[in-house]
């Protein structure tokens, strides 16, 4: 309770002193500085107003009348900057009325049978009254609009991805998509050329652990219009995991009535697969064989190599790539010593 009693008392007493403050003389004078400090200003501006002064002004320039079966493959709508100088008092109305003009150009005086039209900026704005006539033109950006346009009926095509991302050495792309797959293609009138595809730019190397996203622009075509005009480009990446498997050693090439025995019957192969290729795992995917053609009948160790591995796991290795073995022959097979 006391200290809410302080607090009130403190906030009445910077009440009456900022009360206090605004009827002293001093914030009296305070005002008046103000006052002639805004005269002056003033007087400044409108001696200011009285020059010539310089500002850039952005002018829109839009097509209409455009027939339906027409695409643009520039910008229908482009703007031009303009740098103009006039008096003070003129361009005002552009810095804070007119800033942004627009003018617009009817179709049928840049329809051509090429599909192009080349308008010089100057003369488009001084053909359209765009400026008073104390008003100078200082300069043009651009100093030509180019439009180019097409009545080709639009065309689908693939997105072939160009890239160079790769994953770290714990991981591997299990797929790849494109988000469009496909575009669509306006072509200029004048082309002939054939298109089988669209492609992306070139993604740069890098590595990667994760799923990942990237938004990729797509290769232009000369003179042709894409939409959309990029897509995206998405990783999924699977972890490897290290793992280990039994196999039955199996005899190739042998002749009819020799039986191989091996000692151990099985040999280990290590690999590396990932997490989700673990549920279609099978032993049969796998063939450790010992083939008679390299077989040394002097010796009494066989060697077992790897025949076939799935194409799903990688870095796969026999952990015994020698077994003891017997051959048991039929009697009907037995080789006679000479």
């Amino acid at each position: 309770m006391l200290k809410r009693r302080h607090i009130r008392a403190l906030v009445k007493l910077r009440y009456h002193q900022f009360r206090n403050f605004l009827f002293s003389n001093r914030f009296k004078e305070f005002l008046f500085f103000l006052f002639f400090v805004f005269i002056a200003f003033v007087f400044w501006l409108l001696n200011a107003l009285n020059y010539d002064l310089e500002d850039n002004v952005a002018v829109k320039v839009d097509v209409k009348g455009v027939p339906g079966d027409i695409m643009f493959i520039t910008p229908q709508v482009q703007t031009v900057d303009v740098r103009i100088r006039d008096k003070g008092t003129k361009l005002i109305n552009y810095i804070f009325r007119v800033r942004d003009l627009s003018l617009d150009i009817d179709f049928d005086e840049i329809d051509n049978k090429d599909g192009r039209a080349a308008i010089l900026t100057r003369d488009l704005l001084a053909a359209r009254g765009s400026f008073p006539q104390t008003t100078s033109v200082v300069s043009v950006q651009p100093d030509t609009l180019f439009f180019e346009y097409t009545n080709s009926k639009a065309i689908k095509l693939p997105v072939k991805l160009n890239s160079m991302v790769r994953p770290d050495i714990y991981h591997y792309v299990k797929s790849v998509s494109i988000v469009p797959d496909s575009v669509t293609v306006y072509l200029p009138q004048r082309n002939t050329t054939p298109y089988d595809c669209v492609e992306t730019l070139l993604i740069p190397q890098q590595s990667i652990g994760d799923s990942t996203t990237i938004a990729v622009g797509l290769k232009e075509i000369p003179g042709a219009k894409l939409i959309p005009e990029e897509v995206s480009v998405s990783y999924e990446v699977d972890v490897y995991v290290d793992k280990v498997l039994q196999l039955p050693v199996t005899a190739v090439n042998f002749p009819y009535g020799v039986e191989l025995k091996t000692f151990p019957t099985k040999v280990d192969v290590a690999f590396q697969i990932g997490s989700d290729d673990m549920r279609r795992l099978r032993d049969k995917d796998f063939g450790a064989v010992i083939d008679y053609k390299t077989l040394d009948l002097k010796s009494e160790k066989a060697n077992v190599t790897l025949q076939y591995v799935p194409d799903y796991v990688r870095n796969a290795r026999l952990l015994q790539t020698q077994v003891d073995y017997l051959l048991e022959w039929a009697l009907d097979t037995i080789p006679q010593e000479p």
